[in-house]
């Protein structure tokens, strides 16, 4: 599956506001990939497919941040970067 690195229409500052939290639905997902109901259902299936392959545990319906971070291959250091970045030029 194609992966997204961010979702142009939301400021880092909104999608670190997402990240905060310490598992994301399908909701969250479809916010900061700006994509579909079924895509971010598709990742989430994708990622607890790589956490049970992994040995870690997975929940119903949605998906530890680090997971999904692990999975887009960035850390959260990243969209803070982003967002210091969307700072200095503003």
């Amino acid at each position: 599956m194609k992966k997204a690195l961010f979702n142009t229409g939301l400021t880092a500052k909104e999608m670190l506001n997402i990240l905060r939290k310490p598992y994301l639905t399908t909701k969250d997902i479809t916010t900061l990939l700006d994509c579909s109901k079924t895509t971010a259902w598709r990742v989430i299936s994708e990622i607890k497919k790589e956490c049970i392959e992994n040995g870690v545990e997975t929940f119903d319906r949605c998906v530890k941040r680090e997971a999904f971070l692990k999975w887009q291959g960035l850390t959260l250091e990243d969209y803070i970067e982003q967002a210091k970045l969307e700072k200095e030029l503003t």
